[in-house]
């Protein structure tokens, strides 16, 4: 008996760059000075919000974090506080329907499960352009 299979080469992943939602960017009405100014601190070394990720045919609006992760900006701050080095820049999910709910621009929403992790690989690769331009937004923004 012969059996036959049928591989499927898995769909090309391309990094557009960064989404249209920060959602650390506007503060929220019920946060506290000291809440602002912790979330200040931390738009130095990260952000939260969409990638712009297209699969196959599909472009996803993917949600996760890029930037240097807590437990190495002790490092980078002694190396003199270098966020653009790519030792210490990172993208990770901060929960799962950062990818599961991912609005699509055509089909269903959501980055499928089976693909999550190859999409965040291609997140990191591409995260020391997105931090680039992520820094180039923040540089153009007017401080209150």
């Amino acid at each position: 008996m012969t059996r036959t299979y049928r591989i499927e080469e898995p769909p090309e992943i391309e990094v557009l760059g960064l989404g249209p939602d920060d959602w650390d960017a506007e503060p929220i009405p019920q946060e506290t000075e000291e809440e602002r100014r912790r979330l200040s601190r931390r738009r130095r070394w990260e952000r939260y919000g969409t990638v712009s990720v297209r699969v196959g045919a599909v472009e996803y609006q993917v949600g996760c974090c890029i930037g240097v992760p807590e437990y190495l900006r002790a490092t980078a701050e002694a190396a003199g506080g270098d966020t653009t080095r790519p030792a210490y820049l990172a993208a990770w999910y901060v929960h799962p329907s950062d990818w599961s709910c991912a609005p699509a621009s055509s089909g269903p929403d959501g980055v499928p499960a089976e693909l999550a992790d190859a999409v965040l690989g291609a997140i990191s690769d591409a995260v020391v352009r997105l931090w680039r331009e992520y820094q180039a937004e923040r540089a153009g923004e007017v401080e209150v």
